[in-house]
């Protein structure tokens, strides 16, 4: 995770006055792209994406109709939409195991469903039912915006064939369909809004509190290589590009998973522990493995996290906090990320991460310490 800051008495630099966190002017669009014909199966699909938001919209053409549009010779077009478990930082459950749709889902699927039909002739579409699918593969903010302008391409597309196969005669598109996100922030106008997660950047804020105020890292900056020896290498890395990028100070903080009977391993290598294209479930699996043979009183371990702030002067300042814990024997819950399903923290009540509410994780977290560390370093500064 990688943020910037503006530290007490730090200016805004004076050639980016109006800019936002992320660089970007109030007017400007994240960077955009569509890549028609992502899947081969669909009649129509796009894979969007604004910034680091990615959605495949989907277009299936189904030769009927609800029973209640039955003999009045128009078409309809609807659309469903869903988040993947893995498209956000803490895993997203499946709607679909809890048996019941969020509001939230049903809102924007029927938002989606909407739009593109305001753009579509339905007596020329005839009595033939159009289904879009929309499933958010990474989120960044705009997720139903974006949702709906990859869904109007592969609706477009899928149309396009249904015209070409001799069904219909003129295409049903009547007029283009596009949307973005649209924010006031101190009076100004904003247009497609990143996603900045409230809980995460509200703790850190708060336990900086006095002395930084935190910004999103910009979406003009790609991945950084991660590839330090150590936690506080890492760290360094993400904070001096972010740094670079901005001309302001910067913070970031790197995580590593230390397991005692491994000597230590992961370690600096916790996210790629089962190779460079591991899952979360593939590293978990190769813990369980390792420590298959190894007694619950040796499956000692620890979460350690570095939080450096690098300066434009070339100097930083870091810290470190730790969490204790023991490896658990078999995956338990299916809140967080990453390790949290097997990982039993001493200051706890038995219960692994993975199986702890968001503010009791935190609250034990590694990051919060690592954190509340640099706040009085910084406030000693």
């Amino acid at each position: 995770m990688a943020f910037w800051s503006r530290l007490m008495n730090a200016k805004r630099p004076a050639d980016r006055p109006n800019s936002r966190p992320d660089g970007r002017r109030p007017d400007e669009l994240r960077p955009i792209t569509f890549q028609r014909d992502f899947t081969e199966m669909a009649a129509g699909s796009v894979l969007v994406s604004f910034g680091r938001t990615r959605v495949l919209c989907t277009a299936s053409v189904d030769d009927d109709v609800p029973r209640w549009m039955k003999g009045s010779g128009k078409g309809w077009v609807t659309a469903e939409y869903s988040m993947l478990p893995g498209s956000s930082p803490e895993r997203v459950d499946r709607e679909a195991a809890k048996g019941k749709q969020s509001s939230r889902t049903v809102e924007i699927q029927r938002l989606i469903g909407r739009a593109l039909r305001s753009s579509c002739d339905m007596k020329l579409l005839g009595e033939r039912q159009v289904l879009i699918d929309c499933d958010v593969l990474q989120a960044d903010g705009g997720t139903r915006t974006a949702s709906i302008c990859g869904a109007y391409l592969a609706l477009h597309d899928a149309l396009a064939r249904v015209v070409a196969s001799g069904a219909i005669t003129q295409h049903p598109l009547h007029s283009l369909c596009a949307a973005v996100s649209v924010g006031i922030h101190s009076g100004t106008p904003i247009i497609d809004l990143p996603y900045v997660d409230p809980d995460k950047v509200a703790e850190i804020q708060e336990l900086l509190r006095g002395v930084a105020e935190l910004l999103p890292r910009p979406t003009t900056v790609g991945d950084i290589v991660e590839d330090a020896d150590t936690l506080l290498g890492n760290a360094r890395l993400k904070a001096r590009a972010i740094c670079a990028a901005t001309g302001l100070p910067a913070v970031a903080d790197d995580t590593g998973l230390e397991v005692d009977a491994l000597g230590g391993a992961p370690g600096v290598f916790t996210a790629r522990y089962a190779g460079e294209t591991a899952t979360y479930a593939d590293n978990r699996a190769k813990l369980l493995a390792a420590l298959r043979q190894v007694g619950a009183a040796q499956r000692t371990a620890r979460f350690r996290t570095v939080a450096l702030v690098a300066y434009p002067d070339g100097s930083e300042r870091f810290a470190e906090g730790v969490c204790e814990g023991v490896i658990s024997s078999d995956e338990r819950g299916s809140r967080g990320f990453g390790y949290d399903a097997v990982f039993i923290p001493l200051d706890g009540d038995g219960r692994t991460f993975a199986e702890m509410s968001v503010n009791d994780k935190h609250a034990l977290g590694h990051r919060g310490r690592a954190f509340r560390a640099l706040a009085a370093v910084l406030r000693a500064r």
